[in-house]
């Protein structure tokens, strides 16, 4: 039953293939009028532009916290901070793809509910949404899988080193904090400026 563990990143590879075809059926579908594609594409412009400045910001906060591990965290401060860079990576790379597949659905889903009503409205958002959860869990299977069989593999199977996941989750975890918060406000500020 342990040797199952092993799988976990094939799993996560799976994920991403379906979130291909999730992505790809999403782009495919009817975006709407010209005045839509134009509102829309400005929509992505600043959605876009707001996440690379997210990740400027991001960075130094990863680089800080990656020297605070290594020069603080014993006795596995290095691999700890590897993990810990890793895991903001992949929290970073959720992001984007989440962001990605959001603002392509959103303009399709308005056009699906104007044109074919609430069901294939429905449909288009679910799978909008549904890009990022499985980009969230595949990316987590993926990243703890592959570092779980290099620590197991490397410490030949100690499980006292397996306190360096702890780094992975710390960076996954933390980068999507500053997301949330950072992209709620981001929202909201856009919701004030569309109820005004």
């Amino acid at each position: 039953m342990q040797n199952l563990v092993y799988y976990t990143p094939w799993l996560g590879v799976l994920g991403f293939v379906i979130i291909a075809v999730l992505y790809a059926s999403i782009k495919k579908q009817d975006a709407g009028t010209e005045k839509m594609k134009a509102i829309a594409a400005q929509i992505r412009e600043g959605a876009m532009a707001y996440m690379r400045r997210q990740f400027i910001n991001l960075s130094v906060f990863i680089v800080i916290v990656f020297i605070l591990l290594f020069l603080f965290l014993k006795p596995y401060n290095l691999q700890s901070a590897i993990a810990f860079l890793l895991g903001s990576v992949t929290s970073l790379v959720c992001g984007f793809i989440g962001m990605s597949a959001s603002t392509l659905a959103n303009v399709r889903t308005a056009n699906a509910a104007n044109k074919s009503g609430m069901s294939k409205a429905l449909s288009m958002a679910f799978n909008g949404g549904a890009v990022m959860g499985l980009a969230v869990a595949s990316m987590g299977l993926l990243g703890f899988g592959i570092l779980f069989w290099f620590i197991m593999t490397k410490y030949a199977g100690n499980m006292e080193y397996l306190a360096i996941l702890n780094g992975f989750a710390m960076g996954a975890s933390s980068v999507a904090l500053f997301m949330r918060v950072g992209g709620g406000i981001y929202t909201k500020s856009a919701d004030v400026g569309a109820d005004l």
